[in-house]
This record gives C-alpha cells, sequence and structure tokens, in this order.
C-alpha cells in the first residue's frame, strides 16, 4: 500500500543514525488520498460531530485545553489495552485528559535493563493516524507497525520501538503551533480561526513525562543519537520547533508534509533562519505535489507548488546551516522521489 511504503521510507531515512538531510518530492499520485502524510484535519471525516469539532474549535474546549496541557506534572499513564499487530505488540496508555500513547514494540521485544543494549525509539505526533484506520480522522493510517517490522526483518533497521503520542482533537493546532495559523493568503480559509501558541507547554509535556515514562517502563534509548520525533502537517511543523526548543533532545526529525505555510511563513522566514543553536543529526523532509488540490478535489494547483516550494526552501535553509549534498532521482509504485541527501 502507498501508505505504508512512504511510511516505510521516512522511517528507514529518518532513524538510520548518520548526519543528513533527505528530501523526497511525492510525485504522479493517482489517489491522494491515501498518502500517509496528508493533513488529517483538513480530509473529511465520517463522525459528523468530529469533522464539526475539528473545523471549528468551540472557545470553551479551547480554554480547558491550555489549562490542562499547562499543567505540570498532569500526565498519569495506565495501561488500557494491548493487542498483536506486525508480529509485534501495541500498548494503548492513558496518558492525559482522554489522550492516548500507543505504543508499538517489535517481536521478541525483552525489556534492557543496560543503556547499551536500551532499544532506538521514535516519538511520533498523531498517534490515532499511525497504526489503525478507525481512530484517524481520514479513515487511513500509517501503517507504520506493518512499515517498521518490515524495515526491521529485512534488516534494513535494527528493532526499534514507535512511541504514538494522541492529537487533542478539536484544538490539535494549539498544541503543534507557535502562532496560529491563519489563512494562507485566501487558501486555507477553514484554518483561520483555528487556535495556536500551545507547542512550547505540548513539547514541555513530551519532554518531562513521555521521555521518562517510556525510558522507565518500555527500556527505550535515552540518548540522542537513537531517539527520533516527527510527524506529518502541524505535527511536522511541531517536530521542527522541537528542535529549536530542545536542541540535542532528539537525534532525528521526520517531518512530513509540513504546513510552512501557517502564521505567514514565519516559521520558515524568520525561527528557522535565526536559530543558532544544533540540528538533529539526521531530518527526513517529504511533500506531496497534491497536498491541496488533491484532498480538496479542487483544480487550483497553485498552491500545491507553493507548498513544494516552500519545502525545497527549507531543505536550502537546512543546507546553509552546514549540512550539504546531492541530488538522486528514483522512481518507486508511481511516485517520483527526488531525495536531497545531504551529509558532513
Amino acid at each position: 500500500m502507498l501508505q505504508k511504503y512512504i511510511c516505510a521510507s521516512g522511517l528507514k531515512r529518518a532513524i538510520a543514525f548518520r548526519k543528513s538531510v533527505e528530501f523526497p518530492i511525492y510525485r504522479g499520485i493517482s489517489e491522494p488520498s491515501v498518502l500517509c502524510a496528508l493533513p488529517s484535519y483538513a480530509v473529511p471525516t465520517k463522525d459528523e460531530n468530529t469533522a464539526k469539532a475539528v473545523s471549528s474549535p468551540s472557545r470553551r474546549s479551547f480554554n480547558v485545553k491550555i489549562s490542562a496541557i499547562a499543567s505540570p506534572g498532569a500526565g498519569s499513564f495506565s495501561l488500557s489495552h494491548n493487542s498483536t499487530i506486525a508480529g509485534g505488540r501495541l500498548d494503548v496508555v492513558h496518558w492525559r485528559e482522554g489522550r492516548m500513547l500507543r505504543i508499538w514494540t517489535p517481536s521478541g521485544f525483552v525489556q534492557s535493563e543496560s543503556p547499551r543494549s536500551a532499544y532506538p525509539v521514535m516519538y511520533l505526533n498523531d498517534g490515532q493516524n499511525l497504526f489503525g484506520d478507525r481512530p484517524t480522522l481520514s479513515g487511513q493510517s500509517w501503517h507504520a507497525a506493518e512499515a517498521a517490522a518490515g524495515l526491521i526483518n529485512s534488516g534494513a533497521l535494527p528493532p526499534f520501538v514507535i512511541v504514538g503520542i494522541d492529537h487533542s482533537g478539536s484544538i490539535r493546532s494549539y498544541d503543534y503551533l507557535p502562532y496560529p495559523p491563519g489563512n494562507a493568503n485566501g487558501y486555507r480559509l477553514d484554518a483561520e480561526s483555528w487556535p495556536g501558541g500551545g507547542v512550547d507547554a505540548y513539547l514541555r509535556a513530551v519532554v518531562d513525562e513521555i521521555l521518562p515514562y517510556t525510558e522507565r517502563t518500555y527500556g527505550v534509548s535515552s540518548a540522542p543519537a537513537l531517539r527520533g520525533f516527527g510527524g506529518s502537517s502541524f505535527g511536522g511543523i511541531c517536530a521542527l520547533c522541537a528542535a529549536l526548543r530542545h536542541p540535542g533532545v532528539f537525534g532525528s526529525l521526520l517531518v512530513e508534509s509540513p504546513s510552512l505555510w501557517f502564521a505567514e511563513e514565519r516559521l520558515l522566514k524568520h525561527d528557522l533562519p535565526d536559530f543558532t543553536g544544533p540540528w538533529p543529526t539526521r531530518v527526513f523532509l517529504a511533500m506531496g505535489t497534491k497536498e491541496y488540490s488533491g484532498i480538496l478535489s479542487s483544480h487550483e494547483s497553485g498552491f500545491d507548488t507553493k507548498l513544494v516550494a516552500y519545502t525545497h526552501e527549507l531543505a536550502a535553509l537546512l543546507g546553509r546551516k552546514g549540512l550539504v549534498g546531492g541530488l538522486m532521482d528514483a522512481e518507486h509504485m508511481y511516485i517520483h522521489r527526488y531525495h536531497f541527501q545531504f551529509s558532513t
């Protein structure tokens, strides 16, 4: 399946543990609804109530969420249930305010007491979108467990753990963005009233609550070189913010379909260029070529072109930060993948 392939491609490159930046552009996608990195909030849902909540967050829920996420140490972890998937185990763990951690461990997983044999770990936003179609808003998950198991079984990657962190539903944008998104010069009028500004509190909760819990309970690595963070759309923006707010904590980033248009491109034009701290040793960027017109069934392709150009601009910016490289071209499963491979 296409979304499984793209997820595998991102996981493989994001956690291969060597210093580089890769940037594929996905082209010729005949069914953009199956692209794993499509913005989940922009896709119609079968649940009408959920759709209304996502498109029009209430002021009441917005205030409640800010209070909850801003309370340090508010997370309370307890196992809800588990299941077998892709030869491994998926634990669904209560975290806070109805949100879950979805933690996949590979086949043969045994918790290690030694840091030397601790498992590499990838923390991913939008946990509802990772492992099964039912919890997603779009009806198509990343199939992350199947992708990871395939990489492990083929020997492409060592066994590793995936920790999916649920989004907050109706005010997902608040947790993932440093500023309100705005309307992208009229292309995203649906996002004009969505909140932003809570990413610092969210990332603090990730670092102070979730990382210690998973390291303590599952024995995953605390070494930055074996610890990655990622997401798609607003979740990809959140991953970039993690590099800015918590340099040195994550050794790799997986940034799928980043919404670099938000807040009049402020992150791309100002925050990222102004950052002088160290970058993760590995960054994977990806953007589809029909992520606007394909989702909205629109013949307007101008914004599609902008989204690709933004991601090229980000890749070039990272190159100017000291990473250099060349262009590779490959084709697979009706996708033209253009990689900008940067290394020291």
